[in-house]
């Protein structure tokens, strides 16, 4: 039977996308039918990166599914089955970029804009509901990152923006767990390594889509 803990976990994430969703819907410059796209594309990717999630838990726990299939479905997930489902889910957004079904920059934008939104959703619930003062050092680098956002849309191309936004995010979290090493990302406790890869890829994806003009 899921806990009432691992339910209340699901319901805060549940809810901080939700508003998420709802906050994109009303400051973005994007028209309806843009906007309607974009929100069907976000969600379907982020349902993918919790069915990834799943599967990393699969495979890194199969002597386990071997024993008791049932047991691994109750087995948490962790930061490994982070990596593992972060690692799937740039393969399929690889392909579905090679395929022309998707265009990276654009998507790039919206789905850090609703990420942001709803990491600071969860993050301030976090501390509200459960006092987790822990979580302030990243609570402020969201503020800043948001602020950064809705001051700069507009003002800048979203190419550029979206560079910004990811490299702040993933240095800024960098720095935070050298500093602190007990930063999360929705109950996740990443290790530095993850962010420093996070800016080494967007660095090099900028800079083929620079060559190319294919993103």
């Amino acid at each position: 039977m899921v806990s009432a803990t691992v339910m209340t976990k699901i319901a805060i994430l549940v809810i901080s996308f939700f508003i998420g969703f709802g906050f994109y819907f009303v400051v973005t410059t994007d028209d309806k039918a843009s906007k309607k796209k974009y929100l069907d594309d976000i969600s379907s990717m982020i349902i993918n990166f919790v069915l990834y999630i799943w599967v990393g838990k699969i495979i890194l726990n199969i002597p386990i599914l071997i024993k008791d299939p049932m047991a691994v479905l109750a087995f948490p997930s962790n930061s490994h089955s982070f990596y593992l489902a972060t690692l799937l889910w740039g393969l399929h957004i690889g392909y579905k970029v090679k395929r022309n079904k998707l265009k990276f920059n654009p998507f790039l934008f919206r789905f850090m804009a609703i990420f942001l939104y709803s990491s600071f959703v969860y993050e301030f619930i976090q501390i509200v509901w459960n006092n987790e003062e822990q979580t302030w050092p990243y609570l402020t680098l969201l503020v800043i990152l948001v602020s950064g956002l809705l001051m700069m849309e507009g003002k800048v191309s979203h190419r550029i923006l979206t560079f910004l936004l990811v490299l702040g995010w993933s240095a800024g979290q960098w720095g935070l767990e050298l500093v602190f090493a007990n930063t999360t990302v929705f109950g996740y406790h990443l290790i530095h390594w993850y962010y420093l890869s996070v800016v080494i890829v967007v660095v090099l994806v900028n800079m083929l889509s620079k060559r190319k003009k294919v993103f």
